[in-house]
């Protein structure tokens, strides 16, 4: 019974399969670029939260 529901399985996918093959995604869209600035910045803000949080708890 498994190998006939292995072959009903491969055939549902196939068909699947076949049923999406007309199907274009669409094109993908633009992302904006983060300057070096705006980065190294968000990187000082992150790395400047953690040391004080890790100070805190090494205080506590």
């Amino acid at each position: 019974m498994s190998k006939r529901l292995l072959v009903l399985a491969t055939a549902a996918v196939m068909a699947a399969g076949s049923a999406q093959a007309g199907f274009l995604p669409p094109p993908p869209t633009q992302v904006p670029e983060i300057d070096i600035t705006s980065g190294m910045a968000a990187c000082a803000a992150i790395l400047g939260a953690v040391a004080l949080f890790w100070e805190r708890r090494r205080r506590a």
